[in-house]
């Protein structure tokens, strides 16, 4: 409530901006300030004292530049808070996936609110997340099987996914709100919808690659780029020899080995849109698209030289497929194990083909290897080939966070032709829309 006194001096502003605007045409401009002017004022007067209480939810901190960008917590805590005079809505804390321990995701996870953001410190960043992939290095991570392992209880999963810069600390120069970034270390836990991180965990990217590109920039292309370029060195015209080549990483490879003038022979399983497959992969830059048990006769078939990298995901009997048509001193890369079936070197590859096996490992040896400025040198580049047009971002399925059963539902589904990915800071009517 207003003191009468209060309440008579804002009824004379608004009566001196009415004779003005009646009077004095010819002062337009001067009436319209005037009515600024006074709303102004009412606004603030009718607006609550702010609280201790009220303070802390409203996490605006002085030192920071808060976005303007349409949809971002701070703008949306300040429509909140704002309406001549109505009372302040509470601000909705983030929300996450949080497991408290190993265990397969569906038991392990729960959708639990987060505390409300703090305030960021001076080389701090907020984030809204925007996309972020479920890859099978993160659901190891819940089920306790992979190296790096967050510390428990209350963790939050997700080692990839774009996000959107809230607000910024007094020292960060080299973001501002708006920006989109990616994160530079693993584990940052990207299954949130809002979070606090250090600046110096996060690259910057260009918004027009596009969400879903920029969503998957921090894995698979990144792997398929280093596997063509450190194990063995490859001129133009050389064959790469890979299996599971419609993942993410194998449609990465076709593309990356394209570019550089190189040729590769993928494998695929049997399945009933089998002819689509290869459709779809001769159409990205594949040579020759076939299954194990076509395998021999079509590569001969082909005329294209004997690979000398292989590539493997799956182990069993995929990884000695590829490992047969290597050539003399060819190497196998094994980067992942998707059938759960071990890698079998034969003797005869080893002592009479000379066959190297070797392993690869992302956000392990190769990151530590990198270090924060060979990441980021890396995306980089991959942001290049997306902005030249020799790449093209996989095919992604979102869900909002209250959804995110049927993420993990439809990640289980086979030949299912896309990535996975939760949309954190979606709307909660969305948890019950379109995937």
């Amino acid at each position: 409530m207003l003191c009468p006194l209060r309440q008579a001096s804002l009824r004379a502003a608004f009566a001196r901006q009415s004779y003005q605007q009646q009077h004095h045409h010819h002062h337009h401009h001067q009436a319209r300030l005037v009515l600024t002017l006074a709303a102004d004022r009412l606004a603030a007067a009718t607006a609550p004292l702010p609280s201790a209480h009220h303070h802390h939810l409203a996490n605006a901190p002085a030192p920071l530049r808060p976005t303007s960008a349409p949809g971002s917590p701070l703008r949306a805590m300040a429509s909140a808070s704002s309406g001549g005079g109505a009372a302040a809505a509470a601000p909705k804390p983030p929300r996450a996936l949080v497991h408290d321990k190993p265990g397969e995701p569906l038991d392990a996870l729960e959708l639990r609110n987060l505390p409300l953001l703090r305030e960021c410190g001076p080389g701090e960043i907020q984030l809204r997340f925007l996309q972020s992939p479920i890859n099978p290095s993160d659901v190891n991570t819940v089920q306790g099987k992979y190296p790096i392992q967050p510390q428990l209880p209350g963790a939050v999963p997700g080692h990839e996914g774009v996000a959107e810069v809230v607000a910024v600390g007094s020292e960060v120069s080299r973001l501002s709100p708006g920006d989109w970034v990616v994160p530079l270390a693993p584990a940052q836990g990207t299954w949130r919808s809002a979070g606090t991180f250090a600046a110096a965990d996060w690259h910057r990217v260009p918004r027009d690659i596009g969400l879903e590109a920029a969503a998957t920039l921090v894995i698979n292309p990144p792997t398929a780029l280093a596997m063509l370029e450190n194990f063995v060195e490859l001129q133009p015209g050389d064959t790469v020899a890979q299996n599971g080549a419609t993942s993410a990483v194998g449609e990465a490879v076709i593309q990356i080995a394209r570019a550089k003038g190189l040729r590769t022979v993928n494998l695929v399983r049997n399945r009933p849109d089998l002819a689509a497959t290869v459709s779809r992969l001769k159409a990205l830059g594949a040579d020759l698209v076939t299954t194990e048990e076509r395998l021999k006769d079509d590569l001969k078939a082909s005329g294209l030289p004997a690979p000398l990298l292989g590539l493997n995901c799956v182990g069993g009997s995929a990884a000695q497929a590829v490992t047969r048509i290597l050539q003399d001193g060819g190497t196998l890369v094994t980067y992942g194990g998707m059938s759960m079936q071990p890698v079998t070197a034969s003797t005869a590859a080893m002592i009479f083909k000379d066959i190297s096996f070797r392993g690869f490992w992302l956000t392990g040896r190769w990151s530590k290897a990198q270090g924060p400025a060979g990441r980021a040198a890396a995306m980089d580049r991959i942001v290049d080939m997306y902005r030249a047009g020799a790449l093209q971002p996989p095919a992604v399925r979102t869900f909002a966070l209250g959804r995110w059963r049927e993420a993990f539902a439809a990640l289980a589904a086979p030949h299912r032709g896309h990535k996975v990915a939760l949309a954190p800071s979606a709307e909660e009517e969305e948890d019950e829309g379109r995937g």
